[in-house]
């Protein structure tokens, strides 16, 4: 087969892809259009408005007229929820529209930028490729049309990294810090800023958070230390166990003491950060695709943040791109996490479907379903930690931060 006919089939499944994705896209855009609550305008439009929103939901749990509409709950820093006060400054009708457009461009910024810093040397067709496969993705859809907040954070850590590639520490604080609104996901990806001794973005990070802690407790009269601990308060009583965390598997298994699961949850945190110390002269993909399983291990999630294997997937790209230069181990990591990917992105979205609709062989098969998928998950992790921190470098490169993929 000629080059030409191999670009006219890579350009056709581009356009084939392309289309079957901007009809789920679609889908899931109307959706946000009529029914996402998510995006937290309710609570940073309290905020806005002078109220500690914390407060407000702690302090009517049982009300006939909740203060917040349906499922939202302040589970986000006020530090972040002042991020999104130009959103809570509009009517909700155009708040909604805007967060859903928003998501939108956030999505396509992040695959580009994923693309610039570890596949730069590759074509036009791998960057549309995985962007295909990145909207076509059921977390993403799910992030669209709930109007949640995963992609608004992964985008800005990504720009973060690319402002301290170019070594502009300032834009990097401030990218960073807006990447924390979902702590959950933003602050165990920034421990590569930590492995790679970038300690000066941290810390502008750290030092805009704190300003706006303040400005946020004088704002609304509450005090400093109440508004920092409302999002676990809230949590506390606002979440019910996660999907693939320890803690969340530990309830879902009836464990009523969190003793075990704190214990392999601090285990594990501790095989991670060693690992990112370990990996100080690795390139960086690979770390980061570890901390991005990591993040969804430790802390409450559920599926529709598996959004943040974006990362991974650049990864596998990246390794299938230089699969005879790679050696098993390399191998045998980028085929977990493509299977990984596959799925939890996709083939993971018809079992859904059909226990919602209580297809009686998924019910009856789902316990051993659902621990698969826990195993893959974690064999997956152990893998990358062997890959990351306990073998020598994939490939030479120098030190420094976010070095380019071969």
């Amino acid at each position: 087969m000629n080059v030409f006919h191999t670009r006219a089939l890579v350009l056709l499944a581009i356009l084939l892809l392309g289309s079957v994705a901007a009809y789920w896209v679609g889908e899931a855009f109307i959706v946000a259009l009529g029914n996402s609550q998510d995006n937290e305008w309710a609570p940073a439009r309290a905020l806005l408005h002078g109220l500690d929103p914390y407060r407000l939901y702690l302090g009517c749990l049982t009300c006939d007229n909740p203060p917040f509409p349906g499922p939202v709950a302040p589970s986000y820093p006020a530090s972040g929820l002042m991020m999104l006060w130009p959103l809570a400054a509009l009517p909700w009708p155009l708040a909604r529209a805007v967060w859903a457009v928003s998501n939108l461009f956030f999505g396509a910024v992040l695959c580009l930028i994923l693309w610039r810093l570890f596949l730069p040397r590759s074509g036009w067709r791998v960057l549309a490729l995985t962007t295909i496969v990145f909207f076509a993705g059921t977390p993403f859809l799910n992030n669209l049309g709930n109007g949640q907040h995963a992609v608004f954070t992964l985008v800005f850590f990504a720009a973060a990294l690319w402002a301290e590639r170019r070594g502009n520490t300032a834009l990097a604080s401030a990218f960073l810090a807006a990447s924390w609104f979902k702590y959950t996901l933003g602050v165990p990806l920034s421990l590569v800023f930590v492995a790679r001794g970038r300690w000066a973005a941290l810390l502008g990070a750290v030092a805009i958070h704190a300003v706006l802690s303040v400005f946020a407790a004088i704002w609304t009269g509450a005090s400093l230390p109440d508004l920092l601990l409302g999002p676990l308060r809230v949590a506390h009583v606002a979440t019910a166990p996660g999907h693939l965390n320890l803690l969340g598997l530990a309830a879902r298994m009836g464990l009523e003491s969190k003793l075990l699961p704190l214990v392999a949850t601090a285990a594990l945190t501790a095989a991670i950060v060693l690992a990112a110390w370990r990996s100080g002269a690795d390139h960086d993909l690979p770390l980061l695709s570890l901390l991005s399983l990591f993040a969804y291990a430790v802390v409450y999630h559920l599926g529709y943040d598996l959004v943040i294997l974006v990362i991974p997937l650049f990864y596998v790209v990246s390794r299938i791109r230089s699969w005879h230069e790679r050696d098993r181990l390399s191998r045998g990591w980028t085929i977990m996490l493509g299977v990984l990917l596959a799925w939890t992105w996709f083939g993971d979205h018809p079992i859904q479907v059909m226990k919602i609709r209580h297809v009686d062989w998924v019910i009856r098969g789902y316990p051993a379903y659902d621990a698969a998928l826990v195993f893959w998950f974690y064999a997956t992790i152990a893998v990358g930690i062997v890959l990351v921190g306990w073998r020598p470098a994939e490939l030479p490169a120098p030190p420094g931060l976010l070095k380019d993929e071969p």
